[in-house]
């Protein structure tokens, strides 16, 4: 592994992902390890320790310590840390993430005083003697005091990313956070804060050519596709001394917030109305939150329903003529009939919808039993006798249960 990885560093001489708040499906703090102020060997076999962290193919290893307090420097969480160094390969291996949507922190003092590089590895699949496939790594690199992650091809432009760094802090707790959609096989790198680098395929790893060279761009997803593996490695000699400082590392679950989709197009309904739908928050298993469904710019005074489906949908709503699309798939579920309210000839008519009180009144509607992570698609329909069909069909909107 050692090689490999020095091997790309060597060779390596606007869309942002974004997502709700993470809630921690993995957390390591190090707090329940025995450490001291002089260091205590945190992986000294081939075995795990407790947390089930070890050396990278079962080496035995003496070089990564783990601290208390009194140690060289104060914990960013807590009291206890660890360090890599010389020959450290620590690595931590997953099971659980291959799919979803995922953020994945660090937090790391790097001293002034270090020499060599160390990196953050993260891999699609893992093991011991192989077969190996890296996801991205990243570089903390004190000769030219830059973090630098390899990241394969942007998705924006194209072209290769791997080697762009950003200033590297010294004698400071400061964050890494790599985000990572697997279903979309898209990720981002962002040190202290700020993105380093466009988004990449994940699974296309740190050079963008996991499944062979010469790929399209976009690339199509490689057959690995998980976050199976963290890998703290230290590129260092006891003619270079090189030490870096971990603490706080997670893996958490992202939920995107409701997110509209296929946007009427052309005037809108006869009276020139474009409608827009929101939810207030994504539903919950439980159907226990607060979770309503507003339908706005609707005609004055008309007739309508909210229905959804579980998928979706981009369809012309007439096969001559109108301006409203069909979003979600059949089957579809409606919910109650209602009225616009507002003032005729206007476009100040709005459709509601408690979400979470339909589908608790209606146990057998479509898509029950809900889970989490599964995806309701949600429509608003009205009256107007003048366009297509009599009717006009809002923009759309799609939901994910949360927990």
């Amino acid at each position: 592994m050692q090689s490999q990885v020095r091997t790309w560093a060597t060779a390596a001489a606007a869309a942002v992902l974004c997502a709700s708040a993470a809630t921690a499906q993995y957390t390591e703090n190090f707090e329940s390890y025995t450490a001291s102020a002089g260091g205590t060997v945190f992986t000294p076999g081939g075995a795990p320790n407790s947390g089930g962290w070890r050396q990278w193919d079962g080496a035995s290893n003496n070089d990564t310590l783990a601290y208390g307090a009194g140690g060289p420097i104060a914990a960013h969480g807590g009291t206890k840390y660890i360090a890599t160094q010389l020959g450290s390969d620590t690595i931590k291996e997953f099971s659980v993430y291959t799919s979803g949507h995922w953020v994945i922190t660090n937090w790391t003092y790097i001293p002034s005083t270090m020499l060599d590089l160390q990196w953050f590895v993260l891999l699609n699949d893992y093991n011991d003697f192989g077969p190996y496939s890296w996801a991205t790594q990243i570089v903390y690199d004190p000769i030219i005091a830059e973090v630098r992650p390899d990241n394969g091809y942007s998705l924006n432009t194209c072209t290769p990313q791997w080697g762009l760094g950003v200033p590297m802090q010294f004698d400071v707790w400061k964050e890494t956070k790599v985000d990572v959609d697997l279903d979309a096989d898209i990720a981002q790198v962002f040190y202290d804060g700020a993105p380093v680098g466009d988004p990449f395929s994940w699974s296309q790893g740190p050079f963008g050519q996991n499944g062979g060279a010469g790929l399209p761009c976009p690339p199509p997803p490689y057959i690995e596709k998980a976050i199976e593996c963290i890998d703290l490695y230290a590129n260092s000699t006891l003619m270079s001394p090189s030490v870096i400082y971990w603490d706080d590392i997670s893996i958490g679950g992202t939920t995107p917030p409701p997110v509209a989709y296929c946007t009427p197009t052309g005037s809108g309904s006869s009276s020139g109305c474009i409608t827009a739908i929101a939810a207030s928050d994504n539903p919950n298993v439980a159907h226990s939150n607060t979770c309503t469904i507003a339908v706005t710019g609707v005609e004055g005074q008309k007739n309508g329903i909210i229905f959804y489906g579980l998928g979706s949908n981009a369809l012309p709503w007439c096969t001559s003529g109108g301006n409203s699309m069909l979003c979600v798939k059949s089957p579809t579920q409606r919910t109650q009939g209602q009225v616009s309210g507002g003032t005729a000839g206007l476009c100040n008519g709005t459709l509601n919808l408690n979400w979470n009180g339909f589908q608790s009144a209606n146990p057998g509607a479509l898509g029950q039993p809900w889970s989490a992570g599964a995806k309701a698609y949600v429509q608003g329909w009205f009256r107007d006798p003048p366009s297509c069909k009599t009717t006009f069909l809002s923009q759309a909107l799609e939901m994910t249960y949360v927990p």
